[in-house]
């Protein structure tokens, strides 16, 4: 399965990408190009919303990472508006645009906090 974001029964999550520069371009990436939006395959469903969804985008440098800034969230992401895009793509409407340099690696982080995650869930909590 493709690496996805959503997954059920765990209470936080963080969730890392790199894309390398060389394939940005080789799909129709540019310096400076703006960033608006950014899609998601949804290979797995999440049984309960989604609380404080974060997504920040960064600058891969060298062996490090340089800090990832916010471009959405925190907001609650419905299970069902998941749900209807089972195989396929979900797409965030970014808060802000992110502008990518041209000149390295980027970095998508997506995290969450589930404020209504039990112990009876099925990681225990």
């Amino acid at each position: 399965a493709d690496p996805t974001p959503f997954y059920d029964g765990v209470m936080d999550m963080k969730f890392q990408s790199v894309y390398s520069k060389a394939s940005i371009i080789a799909g129709g990436g540019h310096k400076e190009m703006q960033i608006t939006s950014l899609s998601f395959n949804v290979s797995s469903l999440p049984t309960i919303d989604i609380e404080d969804v974060r997504i920040g985008l960064g600058h891969k440098v060298n062996d490090g990472f340089q800090n990832v800034t916010l471009v959405f969230g925190p907001k609650k992401v419905r299970a069902g508006d998941i749900s209807a895009k089972l195989n396929d793509w979900f797409e965030f409407e970014l808060d802000r645009n992110f502008m990518w340099n041209g000149n390295a690696d980027l970095v998508i982080e997506f995290t969450y906090d589930s404020y209504h995650f039990s112990s009876s869930s099925p990681s225990g909590g």
